[in-house]
């Protein structure tokens, strides 16, 4: 498996036949191969997560399929299934599980060639200090591990998760939560805003110590690793 981190929260993933593009809106994006259908999955409407350029994809590529939530404004398309929270879908020989979002639109499970890939959107612990109120914090808090137990009879081969440094203090909860219920052999963190150096505080953090080697560390964007 080879995996693009394009921007952000944007990375192509390459497996033996087929390409899945998570979230890309109008970054540089590396070659892809023509041989292989292109799903293109998109987890809700934010500016940070869609990109109309993504229906010009199908202008360079010949096989193009658009999994899009159904929170993001859209033209109505035959190559465009819109995705509802939590529903598994059918798409070619891909399996697609979506998962309600504790923020806008969906999470994707994604299984394909024997690969369960994970990317969480905006499915996060977000936890927002002192601006959020007790009750705000606790119905947070509820809602993610509510989806985290949605996850948690799967163990994925690799999982993108947001790891925000606006969070201050709270950060890292969102990756050690998701492990208390689910597994992971590849953690990649998403969601920076170019804050790269916060890959090395979630490793050092007690509360992930334990399975840090697991997390790919990310420096720059159109860095390519494989797993």
């Amino acid at each position: 498996m080879k995996i693009t981190y394009l921007h952000h929260s944007a990375f192509l993933i390459e497996l033996k036949h087929h390409l899945l593009l998570f979230d890309w809106v109008n970054t540089p994006l590396c070659e892809l191969p023509k041989d292989k259908p292109l799903y293109v999955f998109v987890s809700h409407h934010h500016e940070d997560h869609f990109h109309e350029a993504i229906f010009t994809l199908a202008k360079i590529h010949p096989d193009v399929h658009y999994l899009i939530s159904d929170d993001v404004p859209c033209k109505e398309r035959k190559d465009v299934l819109v995705c509802a929270c939590d529903q598994i879908y059918e798409v070619d020989d891909l399996q697609v599980k979506t998962i309600a979002s504790t923020d806008e639109g969906v999470a994707y499970l994604v299984m394909c060639e024997q690969n369960i890939i994970y990317h969480a959107g905006d499915l996060n612990w977000w936890d927002w200090g002192e601006e959020d109120s007790e009750e705000e914090a606790q119905q947070m808090e509820t809602a993610y591990r509510k989806a985290m137990k949605k996850l948690s009879r799967y163990h994925m081969d690799v999982a993108f998760l947001p790891v925000d440094p606006r969070l201050i203090k709270g950060f890292y909860k969102g990756v050690s939560c998701f492990m208390q219920y689910s597994d992971a052999k590849h953690i990649i963190p998403m969601h920076m805003w170019d804050q790269y150096d916060i890959v090395e505080k979630l490793c050092k953090r007690d509360e992930v110590k334990a399975y840090a080697k697991r997390i790919q560390k990310i420096r720059k964007d159109m860095e390519t690793f494989t797993i």
